[in-house]
């Protein structure tokens, strides 16, 4: 039987080709530059670059993000795994949850904004981009080593479901979506919770918010936070870690 299809993104795009989120009234990205947000918040947030660079030979490291949305996020972090030599001896695994994705056409669409730096990377993923059944897909880049785990559903009803050897389990997490003003029903005690149980040791997270219900909810449930600059209009961001109780 297969799977029922979930409701696609409903978008509106400016003159730019930017995509705006009907549902949530809220952009996908920094309209400043969505490249370099995602760089700074997200890639620099979680200390990628240095974190990779530390990897012994045959290691995985797994990335969880919480919102694929324009697929910006997953598309430079693949971009910087390629630049960084990575995939001659180490694999990525980057898992996203998404409740309304875009579809090909839509993600094609707002991917026209980032071709001369994304190309040869969102190319690939459009040639392999699943329909929009909920559940479970799973895209492999072989070439790069890398997983590209996609999962089109809730994130509070996902990520319960979820279970994770401890050899296999989140190093980093991308702690996206829209704004806790405008998504409350992402942004639950349910989260952190779920987030801490699939978290390996010293686990990092990054997030653009710094919202005080974001903070104190990663703080009960066992991460250390601490506030970096923001990009763009946003003064600050939070990063976290994981650490013993």
């Amino acid at each position: 039987m297969p799977n029922s299809p979930t409701k696609a993104a409903q978008l509106v795009w400016d003159e730019q080709n930017h995509p705006y989120s009907s549902q949530f009234n809220d952009h996908y990205y920094s309209l400043v530059d969505g490249i370099e947000e995602t760089r700074h918040v997200f890639i620099e947030g979680n200390d990628l670059a240095e974190r990779w660079r530390e990897m012994k030979s045959y290691q995985s490291f797994k990335i969880m993000e919480t919102g694929f949305g324009s697929g910006l996020n997953f598309l430079s972090t693949w971009q910087l795994w390629k630049r960084l030599g990575m995939e001659k001896t180490n694999k990525l695994h980057f898992v996203s949850i998404e409740a309304f994705p875009m579809d090909v056409v839509q993600l094609k669409k707002s991917m026209l904004n980032w071709q001369s730096q994304l190309s040869m990377f969102s190319s690939q993923l459009l040639e392999k981009y699943p329909k929009l059944d909920k559940g479970t897909h799973t895209i492999n880049f072989e070439d790069d080593n890398v997983v590209l785990t996609l999962i089109f559903g809730d994130v509070r009803a996902v990520m319960p479901e979820l279970n994770f050897s401890i050899d296999d389990s989140v190093n980093a997490w991308f702690l996206d979506g829209f704004s806790p003003s405008k998504n409350p029903e992402m942004w639950q005690n349910d989260l952190y919770t779920e987030m801490y149980r699939l978290s390996a040791p010293l686990a990092s997270v990054a997030t653009y918010t710094v919202a005080g219900l974001v903070r104190r909810g990663l703080v009960s449930t066992g991460f250390q936070i601490d506030r970096r600059p923001g990009f763009g209009t946003k003064r600050d961001m939070l990063t976290a870690s994981k650490i013993s109780r």
